[in-house]
């Protein structure tokens, strides 16, 4: 597999983690934050609706965006999102450190799917597409566990700690790996 898809595959394992793993951590975050755990439900619920108002957002507000411009730019504010949920002092904080993450999820997954299309040979991006699934798959497998890992042995902060350091080492191997398309133009008919 190349280290380019390699990039993305990390990118959208981070992605998939935070997305998912608040699941698995409910009664620490309950607890701690002194909610219930219902409230504390809330997080998963407020990430989903905003990715479903957010995503086609952020996608028409970035149209005209270079692919690798918008990707780093999407993990950034994703990063900064998941700083935002490990220093949370509170419920609210951590609910819009959340907002702030779900709003570039699904922009940030259509692009990753779209430029590992367009980064291998004739033929081949149906694969590389594929491919870039593994990482909401390890997501799943290997992500979530382990974010309830961290947050049973250590605290809940520390899952959203470690994706965010993730996804800037993502950031770094995007920055060298994935190759700079410009967005194609639109047909404009005769």
């Amino acid at each position: 597999m190349p280290f380019r898809l390699a990039a993305l595959i990390l990118a959208i394992f981070c992605v998939g983690t935070a997305e998912l793993s608040p699941s698995g951590m409910l009664d620490d975050l309950s607890a701690d934050l002194a909610v219930s755990i219902a409230t504390a439900g809330l997080l998963v619920t407020a990430y989903a609706l905003t990715m479903v108002v957010g995503g086609p957002a952020v996608t028409a507000l970035t149209t005209r965006v270079r692919r690798k411009t918008l990707l780093v730019a999407l993990l950034a504010v994703f990063v900064l999102g998941n700083v935002v949920c490990a220093l949370a002092p509170g419920f609210g904080v951590l609910m819009a450190g959340r907002v702030v993450t779900a709003a570039v999820h699904g922009t940030f997954m259509a692009v990753c799917v779209v430029t590992a299309g367009n980064m291998v040979g004739p033929g081949k991006g149906g694969g590389a597409v594929a491919a870039t699934q593994l990482g909401i798959n390890l997501a799943t497998v290997l992500g979530v566990p382990m974010g309830s890992f961290l947050a049973q042995h250590y605290d809940w902060r520390a899952p959203f700690g470690v994706v965010a350091a993730l996804a800037t080492v993502a950031i770094g191997l995007v920055l060298v790996w994935v190759p700079d398309t410009p967005r194609p133009d639109r047909h404009r008919g005769p």
